[in-house]
This record gives structure tokens, C-alpha cells and sequence, in this order.
């Protein structure tokens, strides 16, 4: 068993060594922490049915004309997990591939870090360039939701960790 899993941390917290508003305190983060995640989760698959939905009419319309050019939209989020920590990101499904067959799972489209504030953000001028005009104006309403979602997890996150590390130190000291 290694000391980060859960039946140990367990343990540690009912040892009565971790006083226990610091053990509350550490479930309303892991709960707040969730909670946003599951928030996060429901604005992105708003934003998919909405893309998949246009993105079937202008299939439609392309098949019936032969004038019409490609014009799907080829820019979603999506939410990743590593290691512990949940990311809303932007990725760019381009049509076609060059080279060897693979799966290709997009290529995210790296946040900027904006030099008054600490993180990584996203701005729209980093999509106008690649985005169809329809499928702008839909990243400008959803990321307009993610971001506030985005900069609380991020700070409800360091909260919960900084709070780990706190529990891990009274442990080490009171062992």
C-alpha cells in the first residue's frame, strides 16, 4: 500500500492525529471540486450537441448542393483528467489526415498566458484564424462559461493540494 492511496489516507484521517476542520475542510474542497468539474462537463457537452447539430445541417446542405464548400466546424473541448487534476481545453478536429493511418484523438490548441494574471487562458483572437464564423460565435458563449469555471478549479484544486500537504506534515510530525 502506498502512502497517497486511499485506504491510508484514510487511516491517517481517523487516527485522530489531522484535526477534524481540517479533515472537513478537505471534503468541501474534494465536493466543491467535483462540483465544478461536473459544471464544466455540462457546459461542454452543451457546446457538443449544439456543434454536432449545425455540423449535421451543413453536411446536409453540402450533399444537396454541388457549390457549397466545406464549411463543419472543426474546433470542440473537451475535458481531460491527468493525474488528479481536470483540464477544460480546446482541440482542433481537422477532416482528413496526411501520412500513415492512426487514430487521431485532435490537436489541442495551446492556452496564452496573459502577463497581469497567473494561468494559462484562452482568447478568442486565437480562434479566428482557424474557426468558421458560425463556430466562433459559439466558442465566444461557451468560453465565456469555462473560463470563471476554469480559474475556480484551478485555485479550488491548489486548495485541496496545499491542504493534502498540511495533512501529510501534522502525520509526519505526530507519528
Amino acid at each position: 500500500m502506498t502512502e497517497d492511496s486511499p485506504q491510508n489516507t484514510d487511516n491517517v484521517m481517523n487516527s485522530g492525529l489531522v484535526p477534524t476542520a481540517i479533515q472537513d475542510a478537505l471534503k468541501a474542497l474534494d465536493k466543491e471540486y467535483e462540483n465544478i468539474i461536473f459544471e464544466l462537463e455540462g457546459i461542454i457537452d452543451t457546446y457538443w450537441i449544439k456543434w454536432r447539430e449545425k455540423n449535421k445541417q451543413l453536411r446536409v446542405q453540402r450533399e444537396r448542393s454541388t457549390t457549397v464548400v466545406f464549411n463543419e466546424g472543426t474546433i470542440a473541448p473537451r475535458l481531460v483528467t491527468r493525474n488528479t487534476k481536470s483540464y477544460a481545453e480546446w482541440v482542433r478536429y481537422t477532416p482528413g489526415r496526411v501520412g500513415k493511418k492512426s487514430k487521431t484523438w485532435g490537436t489541442r490548441i495551446n492556452p496564452k498566458r496573459l502577463s497581469n494574471r497567473k494561468g494559462m487562458y484562452y482568447r478568442i483572437d486565437q480562434f479566428e484564424g482557424i474557426a468558421k464564423d458560425w463556430e466562433l460565435e459559439l466558442i465566444a458563449e461557451t468560453e465565456a462559461k469555462l473560463s470563471p469555471l476554469r480559474y475556480v478549479a484551478e485555485y479550488v484544486y491548489k486548495a485541496k493540494s496545499d491542504t493534502q500537504q498540511l495533512i501529510k506534515s501534522i502525520v509526519r510530525k505526530g507519528s
